[in-house]
């Protein structure tokens, strides 16, 4: 396999022979089950040392591949038979990472991610029409996760009123858990669907997600999101508080419902349960 015009010109040689051999003997012992090869890091975007930078290799399968403790013994068995005439000698001591990964348990974003990438940090050696028709399925999942969690939103803020509301001794915590996990999601999605990446967004740690919040969305917005965002801290110390766990509910509802105005002024509300099309 030809793999010289997705890496840097100045790859060695006899490093990207080896590759090649490398890619080529797990084609031969997956076949039809390797989806897809990925190559990452310095080797692609620059800076490879021989001898000091990691050599760094993806190799996507299909979940048939994989028993309950990794690759499966006959698959295990053929790779191992076809990489042992390959030279070690030929890596130039650089070391050599290979990962083998069950597309189906990685997020579903993933593949969008990789493609926001792809240019600066990723080359895709083999299986770009996989790697097409899967980020197109995950830019679909994406807009479907949106639409389905402002569609249910309006349910889920009268459901978590009605609980707040009854005479029946609530567990707090519980409740503040069952908001963030919409509540979470739901930010992620908004602020993809606002800076048109919603793949990398998924990548944002919690706090670098509600600056960004604050970046495209309405003021009025901050002060709940960030009673919120502190109460997920210091977690540890509201549970064992009532009136803080009800300050941090309190909090998470009232941003709910003023993200649910949002979507409603900037008409994005869908009229009908949405529907996930394969």
């Amino acid at each position: 396999m030809d793999i010289g015009n997705v890496l840097i010109s100045s790859t060695p040689p006899d490093v990207l022979a080896s590759l090649a051999k490398l890619v080529d003997a797990n084609v031969r012992s997956f076949d039809q089950s390797l989806k897809m090869t990925i190559i990452h890091g310095s080797i692609v975007k620059g800076g490879f040392i021989p001898g000091y930078s990691d050599i760094d290799i993806q190799f996507w399968l299909s979940s048939s591949c994989f028993g309950r403790y990794g690759l499966k013994t006959k698959y295990s068995s053929h790779l191992q038979h076809e990489l042992e005439p390959l030279s070690i000698d030929s890596w130039n001591n650089s070391p050599l990472q290979r990962h083998y990964l069950n597309y189906d348990s990685l997020p579903f974003w993933w593949t969008g991610y990789i493609k926001h990438l792809d240019d600066q940090s990723f080359a895709i050696i083999s299986g770009q029409d996989f790697f097409q028709e899967r980020f197109l399925a995950t830019r679909k999942a994406l807009d479907y996760s949106l639409a389905n969690s402002l569609y249910r939103l309006p349910h889920f803020i009268r459901s978590i009123r009605r609980r707040w509301g009854s005479d029946s001794k609530e567990d707090y915590p519980s409740l503040l858990r069952v908001t963030g996990s919409t509540l979470f999601p739901l930010m992620y999605n908004l602020v993809g669907f606002k800076t048109k990446e919603p793949f990398s967004t998924w990548l944002l740690p919690k706090d670098k997600l509600f600056a960004s919040f604050d970046n495209f969305f309405p003021e009025k917005f901050s002060s709940h999101a960030r009673v919120f965002y502190q109460s997920i801290l210091d977690w540890d110390k509201i549970i064992q508080s009532v009136s803080l766990v009800q300050k941090a509910v309190t909090s998470a509802l009232d941003f709910l419902i003023k993200i649910y105005a949002f979507a409603e002024d900037e008409k994005m509300l869908p009229s009908q349960e949405p529907v996930l099309r394969e």
